[in-house]
């Protein structure tokens, strides 16, 4: 792509978050990709955060009700970190919170019983076990903030069984579809914690079932309930860009940078339950895709 063209895809899909994204979304694409200031991403993400530490309040656009939930924060939490930003007063209260609905082995689940009584999807209908995700992913950010807080520890090592219980979940029947969901949310936890030796190891046998599963869908066109190459290894940095040949990883990268829509933004490859969510939903992907492409050299 000559930079002219990548200037475009940029102009657009501003022009495509101004007209349909909210306000937080539109303040951090305008912190990623136009210099603007993170101030404004931490202003318009706090009221999100309830008077407990935690994050509701449909910023999580599946939920919509205003309780705190461990998977609200998660989203809370990637977008300080797309900023560069991990102000106390935000993330300590979280996770003091926090501390108050993991369980006694570490662990968070997705889904607390709070969600009762408010609209939200079908995966967000019954409350779930601790697991993989949430808790790898919100170990991960304490890790790469360097931020030592209780809870950080014992989550890690609940995220590091998890990772080696996955064999095990293959073989009671779990659908491998939802194990390699989780894990697409969890690498980001190998990319930071501190045992680097464990977590190249993890990575690799990880890969592996996944792959012995066909759970990876190397065509880039491919459609429905699949993870592609890139949901795995979103930044060229990834550790789990090794499970992907070049010539995989440029081929869907041409797939991601042709699908930016005439309208500017991406279309979200996933159903939809709430048609008034929709725009809130591509503001966010548009800019998960955008990532990408920026940090493969593609914008």
């Amino acid at each position: 792509m000559t930079l002219p063209d990548a200037a475009r895809r940029v102009d657009a899909a501003e022009r495509f978050m101004w007209l349909n994204a909210r306000l937080i979304d539109r303040f951090r694409f305008d912190c990623l990709f136009r210099d603007g200031d993170s101030d404004r991403v931490i202003a318009a993400l706090r009221p999100y955060q309830n008077p407990d530490g935690g994050f509701g309040n449909a910023l999580e656009g599946d939920f919509r009700g205003p309780v705190s939930q461990a998977t609200t924060a998660d989203f809370a939490l990637r977008m300080m970190d797309d900023v560069g930003r991990a102000d106390a007063d935000v993330v300590i209260p979280f996770y003091d919170w926090l501390m108050t609905v993991t369980s006694e082995d570490g662990g968070v689940p997705m889904v607390l019983p709070t969600v009762e009584g408010y609209p939200r999807a079908s995966w967000w209908e019954n409350p779930t076990p601790p697991g993989l995700n949430p808790t790898a992913t919100l170990a991960a950010f304490l890790w790469r903030y360097e931020i030592d807080h209780p809870w950080r520890d014992p989550a890690t090592e609940f995220a590091w069984r998890a990772f080696d219980d996955i064999p095990a979940r293959i073989e009671r029947g779990e659908w491998p579809v939802q194990i390699a969901y989780d894990v697409r949310t969890a690498v980001q936890f190998l990319d930071v914690v501190p045992d680097r030796d464990r977590a190249e190891k993890t990575c690799a046998e990880v890969g592996r079932i996944l792959m012995d599963h066909d759970v990876i869908a190397f065509d880039p066109n491919a459609s429905g309930d699949i993870s592609l190459p890139l949901d795995f290894a979103p930044a060229a940095d990834s550790i789990t860009r090794s499970w992907f040949s070049d010539d995989v990883i440029e081929a869907n990268l041409d797939v991601f940078t042709e699908a930016q829509d005439s309208d500017g933004g991406w279309q979200v490859p996933w159903d939809v339950w709430n048609p008034p969510g929709l725009a809130e939903w591509r503001g966010w992907f548009t800019i998960e895709r955008m990532k990408t492409l920026r940090s493969y050299g593609r914008i």
